[in-house]
């Protein structure tokens, strides 16, 4: 477009790339020419007028012939673009081209259609497996009911068995005075649901057992009472002889006949009787003077050691048995029981440190000491003796911290819920 040999292109471009120039024309020439007799002073101020005008109609001229020329260019590239795509259209290689591409337009369409009719397969079929799934989930949860049913009555059928049982086996280790088989039974007894009692006897076909249900529960429950008075009068005998085997046979059957304050509340009297023994026992070493001279400053402090330590091996010794038969939850009860008579004699020897070591006096004077308010009172203050009160008194603390860090540490072995 840009090579055309076109002169009038050549003549266009070339006036382009001058500049511009003002040139008069012919008709200003001749109304000069008609005005030359005018004044002269007119005549020379119409020529300064006339010479400051510009003419720009060439140039609109050029302007207006390219304008037409680039249209014209226009057309033409339009003109040959369309015969191009008429002539591709009617070539071999064009309809092969709109031949296969329209076979691929029609195998396109056929799969979407085959994916729309298996869509609607697919959501038919999945609203069939809807229904059969309520279906099934109505019979199965039918099925669990009726399950459930069948175990709660095979429940109910074994805990009536259990039932007579229990009964006819009390009578008999009653009788026999197998007090531990007894106590199972009992034990038994009180772990079937309560539901087993709520029914009656129509409910329950007893002809071939001899008794009706009413007499099973009757009888337990009368064994269990007369277990529960046994029980406690053996314990106290074996208590009374200092039999250990046997306050411990017997201390166990408490829980199984859901007895356990009871059983608590005894062995913690054993226990309490043990350690005012071994309080009793130190404080009469205590009151002789101790075993040992050289731990005469001392010697509260010592007394006080001996009956943490010995409490503590009570505990200690007596805890397997509480937590299997009672559960880890029941030594605290127990420590309870046992922490009273533990503070009892405890409390002694402390008042026997102070009335004996002058604690109140010894106090009173520091008091006034610091005050102010005595006199000489430095003189009749031992600074030596009042070191060796306080270090006994922190020995006495020390001690009671410890006893009371094995307390804890036990309880702490105990579920947290406790």
């Amino acid at each position: 477009m840009f090579d055309s040999d076109d002169p009038a292109d050549s003549f266009t471009y070339s006036n382009r790339s001058r500049p511009l120039q003002w040139k008069p024309k012919n008709m200003l020439d001749v109304k000069l020419e008609e005005d030359e007799d005018q004044d002269g002073q007119n005549a020379g101020h119409e020529q300064q007028h006339l010479e400051l005008c510009f003419d720009f109609s060439d140039l609109l001229g050029e302007l207006r012939m390219e304008l037409q020329m680039c249209k014209g260019t226009e057309e033409r590239l339009l003109g040959e673009i369309h015969r191009e795509l008429d002539n591709v259209g009617t070539t071999l290689v064009g309809k092969d081209f709109l031949h296969s591409f329209n076979q691929s337009v029609a195998r396109f369409n056929s799969e979407v259609h085959s994916f729309e009719g298996d869509a609607k397969l697919l959501a038919s079929n999945l609203k069939n497996i809807s229904v059969l799934a309520e279906n099934i989930s109505s019979r199965v949860s039918v099925l669990d009911q009726a399950r459930g049913r069948v175990v709660e009555c095979l429940q109910r059928v074994g805990d009536l068995r259990d039932l007579r049982t229990c009964a006819e086996g009390v009578e008999l280790a009653m009788k026999q005075e197998e007090y531990d088989e007894a106590a199972h039974h009992v034990h038994r007894f009180f772990a079937l649901d309560s539901a087993v009692f709520k029914m009656t006897n129509e409910q329950v076909d007893v002809k071939d057992s001899g008794q009706s249900m009413k007499d099973c529960y009757d009888v337990l429950r009368k064994s269990a009472a007369q277990l529960k008075v046994i029980i406690e009068r053996r314990f106290d005998e074996a208590l009374a002889v200092n039999d250990v085997a046997s306050m411990e046979r017997f201390f166990k059957l408490f829980p199984l006949i859901n007895e356990h304050s009871s059983g608590l509340k005894r062995f913690g009297c054993y226990l309490c009787a043990k350690i005012e023994k071994l309080g009793e026992d130190n404080f009469k070493i205590l009151q002789a003077g101790g075993t040992d001279d050289k731990r005469k400053n001392v010697i509260y402090a010592d007394t006080l050691t001996m009956i943490f330590e010995g409490i503590a091996r009570i505990i200690e010794l007596h805890q397997p048995l509480i937590d299997s038969f009672y559960g880890p939850d029941k030594l605290l009860n127990l420590i309870e029981l046992v922490q009273v008579e533990c503070d009892k004699q405890t409390v002694r020897v402390i008042n026997a440190f102070i009335q004996k070591r002058q604690l109140e006096f010894k106090a009173r004077q520091v008091e006034e000491y610091v005050r102010g308010v005595a006199d000489n009172t430095s003189e009749k203050m031992d600074a030596l003796e009042l070191d060796v009160l306080l270090s006994e008194i922190t020995l006495m603390h020390t001690r009671s911290e410890l006893y009371w860090r094995f307390l804890k540490r036990r309880l702490g072995e105990a579920p947290p819920d406790l």
